[in-house]
């Protein structure tokens, strides 16, 4: 359980499950992330949508998980930091 505010900036990445290993998937461009944070207070929830199109183009067939890293941000030097993954699959 978070223990201050959770902090996410506007990286992600997207991996596909190949021969049981997760893979990053392919790219089609390199990015320079921008360093912006965005503030989940305690006791709160929040919605993120993504258009991985421009980066990943469109997904074939296939299990993927889309990774997002998390600050626990607790005072200045105190804080930890995890990625955290969601699962997916797109199906015919």
């Amino acid at each position: 359980n978070p223990t201050g505010e959770l902090q996410t900036g506007g990286y992600y990445i997207l991996e596909t499950l190949q021969d049981g290993v997760w893979k990053e998937a392919p790219c089609f461009a390199q990015v320079a992330w921008t360093m912006e944070a965005w503030v989940i207070s305690p006791g709160s929830t929040a919605k993120w949508e993504v258009d991985w199109d421009w980066l990943y183009g469109e997904l074939p067939t296939g299990i993927y998980r889309i990774g997002k890293r998390f600050m626990d941000f607790r005072n200045t030097g105190n804080y930890d930091s995890k990625m955290f993954y969601a699962e997916f699959a797109i199906i015919d």
